[in-house]
């Protein structure tokens, strides 16, 4: 500041910080962002990770809001992190992914994707981004598999069942796109 001393512009939590404090942080940046405050959500995950640079769940939540502000390249680091320090755990591979994929980097993000479905199973989050990963590569016919088998696991997904319709569409399959979106407006 002007006059030689530094102001962080939030602090959550008042007094002499811990490691159970950023655990807190992260708690109330969560908080914070599913009530829509993106800006205090992302400063709180920063000053988790100023206590704690290795908070896994900061990083998580970091790098999911600042995918979702479109800060790809920003996230990425996030995400690959998480993948080397737990290679164990799918939804970093997952994570990776999706951000990979909004990258273009396609290559990138079925390697990504595949190391999620070979370390944990496939469930309907994953089948569906590999699915539109799948239909960014217009791969239609690998899309349609990995969107039916996502369609199995969550039948009344909205967005599914649109994106097998999508893929369905692209091989010309008509009655498949139809049977798709049936129902498709009492869904989730």
């Amino acid at each position: 500041g002007p006059y030689g001393t530094s102001v962080r512009p939030f602090l959550f939590l008042a007094g002499p910080m811990t490691d159970l404090d950023a655990d807190a942080l992260v708690r109330r940046a969560a908080e914070r962002w599913l009530g829509g405050d993106t800006l205090a959500a992302e400063i709180g995950c920063r000053e988790a990770l100023a206590l704690r640079p290795g908070h896994r769940d900061a990083r998580t939540l970091l790098g999911a809001i600042l995918h979702a502000q479109g800060r790809y390249g920003e996230a990425e680091p996030l995400f690959l992190q998480l993948t080397e320090e737990e290679p164990a755990q799918a939804t970093h591979w997952m994570n990776l992914g999706t951000i990979r994929r909004s990258l273009g980097q396609l290559d990138e993000s079925l390697a990504a994707f595949a190391m999620a479905v070979r370390v944990g199973p496939l469930n309907a989050d994953l089948a569906l981004n590999l699915g539109l990963l799948h239909l960014d590569r217009r791969d239609y016919v690998s899309a349609r598999a990995i969107l039916e088998r996502a369609l199995r696991l969550r039948p009344r997904d909205a967005e599914v069942r649109l994106q097998l319709a999508e893929a369905c569409h692209a091989l010309l399959d008509t009655d498949a796109a139809l049977t798709a979106l049936r129902g498709w407006e009492d869904c989730e």
